[in-house]
């Protein structure tokens, strides 16, 4: 397997794993087995290997010799401190994809905030699905490859603390079709703000 295709897949594998982690699936503490995801997803140990490091890394899975791989979820502080740095970096994207968005970009920016703001979405774990996707594109659309990397490192540990809300997208797509920098950043900056005060405001009760 070439090394694009394995990252391409230990990607996918990731994301597999990171939603069974976030629905629930696998609880903390639980075991993930190599072997097992490897048969499962019908691939080598090898991109599975590459997957749980990458969520290692961002601190959702431990690593023990002769153990392997347990889930380990954030603490209430560590949630607070990663969405304080995904807010910077989705602004610093919010400011410059406003700069450099052309017409193609920004017509599939409308398409996923329209799907943001459709009341077909059964669950928030679909509504936080649809605004990862269109903060995604954001980030994407900023064209800085920097920026991306940082914030793909961050990102997945926030949607611990997703807070979806349908006016977010639509106030970001506003201020980048205007080629508003200030107000695209404020905008997407607001989508961590949401998050850190349904936090808070669950501690306090």
């Amino acid at each position: 397997m070439r090394r694009m295709d394995r990252a391409v897949l230990a990607d996918r594998i990731r994301e597999q794993i990171l939603e069974r982690i976030l629905d629930g699936t696998l609880g903390p503490g639980a075991r993930i087995v190599e072997t097992r995801v490897a048969k499962e997803m019908g691939t080598s140990q090898a991109p599975v290997r590459e997957a749980l490091r990458d969520l290692a890394g961002i601190g959702l899975i431990e690593m023990e010799p002769y153990r392997g791989a347990s889930v380990r979820l954030p603490s209430r502080a560590e949630l607070l401190d990663a969405l304080a740095v995904r807010g910077e970096l989705e602004a610093m994207a919010g400011r410059l994809a406003a700069a450099r968005c052309d017409g193609t970009l920004m017509a599939e920016l409308r398409d996923l905030a329209a799907a943001c703001v459709a009341g077909d979405a059964a669950t928030d774990r679909e509504r936080a699905q649809r605004e990862a996707a269109f903060r995604a594109l954001v980030v994407d659309v900023s064209r800085s490859r920097t920026l991306w990397r940082l914030w793909s490192m961050i990102d997945p540990l926030t949607r611990f603390a997703a807070a979806p809300s349908r006016e977010r997208c639509g106030a970001v797509l506003e201020a980048v079709a205007a080629r508003d920098g200030d107000a695209a950043s404020a905008a997407m900056r607001a989508f961590s703000e949401d998050a850190v005060r349904t936090l808070e405001g669950g501690a306090r009760r």
